[in-house]
């Protein structure tokens, strides 16, 4: 299998550095800063939604199922994944923006560097 899922990749590896934690975090704030300036939120951002391809070492964000586009109205999203990612507007119904993938990437990163 060429993708695998990027904690998955992490589980496989005896060992791993950090600087290869943060080339691939880069590549997940390079999309994410792409979507904000489309003006589109992710809002399900989570571990298995990001995949390695081995061949290049690249990652690839997906499942923008529940995406959605900025607008001047707040908007409120309901999340029903994992509750360790939700961001806490999610949770409680506010309002969410760009912050709110902001959030999910920053629990993935401390999830990495564990």
């Amino acid at each position: 299998m060429i993708g695998i899922p990027l904690f998955e990749y992490f589980c496989e590896e005896i060992s791993y550095s950090e600087l290869s934690v943060c080339n691939f975090m880069e590549q997940v704030l390079e999309a994410l800063a792409y979507l904000h300036q489309e003006k589109i939120i992710h809002l399900d951002l989570k571990p298995e939604n990001l995949i390695l391809d081995k061949r290049e070492n690249i990652v690839k964000m997906i499942d923008l199922g529940s995406a959605k586009e900025i607008g001047t109205e707040n908007l409120v999203a309901q999340g029903d994944g994992s509750l360790e990612f939700l961001p806490p507007e999610i949770i409680s119904g506010r309002p969410v923006g760009s912050y709110t993938d902001i959030w999910a990437f920053g629990m993935i990163l401390y999830a990495s560097l564990r």
